[in-house]
């Protein structure tokens, strides 16, 4: 595994994205009512898109080559993670603009501002296989 494509992948850089705001309660209200998965408050995040090789076997639906790594957990709603937690996602299936992260077991509020960069799938699946700590 190579640890520096892993530490970038991860490092708050990259291009700057939005998180969820006052103006995104609505929308994530919604998606709570919806869903009725365990939610998780996070910051520092970083959303990754993954780079799928032209060879490697599509994603299986309703997964997107998206993950999501963050440095600091704030709250969990079923206290599987703990306030200062890392983590590092599964592939998404629904990423919405109001700051939503959704896997298949949860859902994932991005609290402030982010960063959005892009991976390779080895370098991802590395770090799945071995997540990264903060």
């Amino acid at each position: 595994m190579d640890l520096l494509s892993v530490r970038q992948m991860i490092a708050l850089e990259g291009r700057h994205v939005k998180g969820a705001g006052p103006d995104s309660a609505c929308a994530i209200e919604e998606k709570f009512h919806v869903s009725g998965k365990p939610w998780c408050a996070v910051s520092a995040w970083v959303l990754i898109d993954v780079v799928l090789d032209v060879n490697a076997d599509p994603l299986p639906k309703p997964m997107l080559p998206m993950v999501m790594y963050t440095h600091f957990v704030q709250l969990h709603s079923s206290g599987r993670y703990r306030a200062g937690e890392a983590i590092f996602t599964g592939y998404a299936t629904s990423y919405r603009q109001e700051g939503v992260f959704e896997t298949p077991d949860t859902l994932y509020v991005l609290v402030g501002n982010g960063f959005r960069k892009s991976a390779d799938l080895i370098t991802v699946r590395a770090a799945q296989l071995h997540p990264p700590t903060g």
